[in-house]
């Protein structure tokens, strides 16, 4: 926060949002009444609640600090599900003190809530796959699909991950039936925790909503004739206020309702300026596909970029530090995918969310900000990794005890 504002716009529509959520108002930023999905308002709202009132940003902060904690604790959950205890202990450490994450844990972003969310729904889906019993392994992908929602409630993009690591698995590894089996049942506790925002958004669109109204927006961010890779909303605002005029929907999104602007009217209107704004975007990318590919290019290299994307902050002293760090734990979860690949689908759990988002911002913007929830399955490779080399050191210093009966083989 600078100034006494936010440091990012996002911010700002949240705690809009929680305040709504908090005293009983509508849901809705502005007129946009599908705005943002309500994942991390709902987070929020119980601090207005506190506070009696506005509350100060320093307890969100605080708040974004303990969803930290909790993410760390689930990758030591991972760690040791997948690699053992000593694995467990190394990759919490890293992660108790990885840049990147310790910096969503002080940020009023939703990623701050969603990097716990995404983590036990990774740890729920390696549990199921490694249970025992069928009924086990069916309540676990059930729960894995409940924490999913919350992901996609909390990250829209985050909804279509459970179908893509499914269908991978489906893919590469044999046992199809039993993929497709967890599939089914993770999908079903999503839908329990989404079928409430959907049947909102139905009766306030008139239409299915999957996530939100911001697709478009967003979309149109990262496809459009003075797309660099990174946020502009002023070009979007723009060519939004330009297709307002367009479709005569004159002052619909004022900051009052009015007789005309009544509430079905501002939905419908949100709906039509998504749609027109997500076929603008795909039109350009199919018109000009040379340009398309050239921006995924740089979005791919400004969300892996080892140093920060602000140039003001890449040519600082933390920018270098930020690389010197990153560069060994992108090589080392590298390293660990190869080495750890025979252990099958949980090492796909585990790399696959990073390949996820890079396919997802690739074509949106772009910046180092939307790899960094990924980056905590990534620590436990490197915990796996680390407990294999320290256990190579132990065996290599064990003295060989000559006076031991050898072992005569006929």
């Amino acid at each position: 926060m600078l100034g006494g504002r936010f440091l990012f716009g996002d911010s700002e529509s949240y705690w809009t949002l929680a305040r709504a959520i908090a005293f009983g108002e509508p849901y809705r930023y502005g007129n946009a009444q599908v705005f943002r999905t309500p994942g991390y308002p709902l987070a929020l709202a119980p601090l207005f609640w506190i506070y009696a009132g506005d509350p100060p940003h320093l307890l969100a902060r605080l708040q974004a600090a303990f969803f930290g904690v909790l993410a760390v604790w689930g990758v030591w959950k991972i760690a040791r599900e997948v690699f053992g205890s000593k694995a467990a202990l190394i990759s919490a450490g890293i992660a108790a003190v990885y840049p990147g994450a310790g910096a969503l844990s002080i940020l009023i972003l939703s990623e701050a809530l969603f990097c716990p969310v995404m983590v036990f729904h990774l740890y729920f889906a390696i549990a199921a796959w490694k249970a025992a019993s069928p009924p086990k392994s069916a309540l676990l992908s059930l729960i894995a699909g409940i924490f999913a929602g919350l992901g996609a409630l909390t990250r829209p993009s985050w909804i279509l991950f459970p179908l893509f690591i499914g269908l991978v698995g489906i893919v590469v590894y044999r046992g199809r039936l039993r993929q497709l089996t967890l599939l089914i049942f993770t999908i079903g506790g999503m839908i329990l925790v989404l079928s409430p925002w959907w049947i909102r958004n139905y009766c306030v669109t008139g239409r299915f909503v999957a996530t939100s109204l911001q697709t478009g927006a967003s979309l149109y961010d990262g496809l459009n004739p003075q797309a660099t890779g990174a946020s502009n909303m002023e070009v979007v605002d723009r060519r939004s206020a330009e297709i307002a005029a367009q479709l005569q929907l004159g002052d619909t999104f004022g900051q009052e309702l009015n007789a005309r602007n009544s509430t079905r009217r501002l939905a419908e209107a949100e709906v039509l300026l998504n749609d027109r704004l997500i076929t603008e975007a795909v039109q350009w990318a199919l018109e000009h596909p040379v340009s398309a590919l050239r921006l995924a290019v740089i979005k791919f290299q400004r969300m892996w970029s080892l140093r920060p994307n602000m140039p003001e902050l890449a040519r600082s002293p933390i920018g270098i530090v930020w690389g010197v760090i990153f560069l060994p734990i992108l090589l080392a979860g590298l390293w660990g995918t190869v080495k750890f690949s025979r252990l099958g689908w949980p090492i796909l759990a585990l790399w696959l969310p990073a390949v996820y988002f890079t396919l997802i911002h690739m074509i949106f913007v772009s910046s180092i900000r939307y790899r960094e929830p990924a980056m905590l399955p990534w620590l436990v490779l490197i915990g796996g990794t680390l407990s294999e080399v320290l256990r190579g050191c132990q065996r290599a210093r064990t003295p060989v005890n000559m006076e031991a009966p050898c072992e005569v083989k006929d």
